[in-house]
């Protein structure tokens, strides 16, 4: 990531246990959601699936183990992980009603 994008960083908690799409960051007009950095972690096995608003793909269902997170660490050779269309959300949609618990770190412009 730029030296110069680091100060626009922010961060969103993460914290659901609902079946479907869980919004992580709200749209907002005109903007695009570019992941810089992220950590979830699950209390029992389950699939999240990343989201692009509600109907664009970012990622496969991807299973995740009780206990174990996964990490998407900020990259120095990496300028980020996904990136929103303008005015869509960032979603995590969920195969089970478990708690998912982290951080999203991201770029809003």
């Amino acid at each position: 990531m730029g030296v110069g994008l680091r100060q626009q960083v922010k961060s969103a908690a993460i914290s659901f246990a609902t079946t479907g799409d869980n919004v992580i960051v709200a749209a907002v007009a005109g903007k695009l959601i570019t992941v810089v950095s992220l950590l979830l972690v699950s209390t029992a096995p389950t699939n999240i699936t990343v989201k692009d608003g509600a109907a664009n793909l970012l990622s496969g269902a991807m299973p995740l183990a009780a206990g174990v997170p996964l990490v998407l660490p900020v990259d120095p050779t990496l300028d980020w992980y996904s990136t929103t269309a303008a005015a869509n959300a960032l979603i995590l949609n969920q195969s089970g009603a478990v708690q998912i618990s982290g951080t999203v770190w991201y770029v809003q412009n």
